[in-house]
């Protein structure tokens, strides 16, 4: 078995005001002042670097949006373009079939002119 590993917590002191202050303590205070400015600075950055990441993010989606109702849009205005070509391809059918229906009664009446042409020319 592992022996096991002991850690002491460290102990909470506070600085006692009769106490004469080190020129170490005043070093580390002024390491500690330092290392507390630059995490500030650090954190400054984050914060920062987060809202114009939101506002991109913002902007990004106002985009999508608008990108989502032109898109709308545009399958509406197809819906409606393939509706009206139906509609004109069903008026050119029935367009050609009045024309074909035309046509074939004016070669019966043709042919029957020139059935009574040729019977008038037997006779004279």
């Amino acid at each position: 078995m592992a022996p096991a590993l002991a850690f002491s917590q460290p102990s909470i002191v506070t600085p006692s005001p009769y106490k004469k202050k080190s020129a170490k303590d005043d070093l580390n205070a002024a390491i500690e002042r330092s290392e507390i400015e630059a995490l500030r600075s650090e954190n400054m950055k984050l914060q920062r670097k987060l809202e114009e990441s939101q506002r991109y993010e913002a902007e990004l989606m106002a985009d999508l949006e608008k990108m989502r109702m032109r898109l709308l849009k545009t399958e509406e205005a197809e819906e409606r373009l393939c509706s009206q070509l139906g509609e004109l391809e069903a008026d050119s059918v029935l367009q050609a079939r009045n024309y074909n229906h035309q046509i074939n009664a004016l070669k019966q009446e043709l042919a029957q002119m020139q059935a009574l042409l040729a019977q008038f020319q037997r006779n004279c």
